[in-house]
């Protein structure tokens, strides 16, 4: 779902004219995201000017395979 996410409304001005669209993107960008994932070991799915204005808050192994990553920006 991440990927998703990550992939469609950091541009989606550009891919869509859908009002709705238009009006959450900017929402979606500025909102703190949390990310649980049993796949993701870094925060590599950022664009990488983003990945560049986070700084990581906190982390947690929840049960041995699971890591839990707090990120701010920067």
């Amino acid at each position: 779902m991440w990927e998703m996410m990550s992939g469609y409304w950091p541009n989606a001005e550009s891919i869509s004219d859908d009002p709705h669209d238009l009006k959450f993107a900017p929402i979606w960008r500025r909102t703190p995201k949390v990310v649980f994932s049993t796949t993701l070991r870094e925060a590599g799915s950022f664009p990488p000017q983003e990945r560049m204005a986070l700084r990581l808050v906190d982390s947690r192994v929840c049960d041995g395979r699971t890591a839990v990553l707090r990120y701010e920006r920067g």
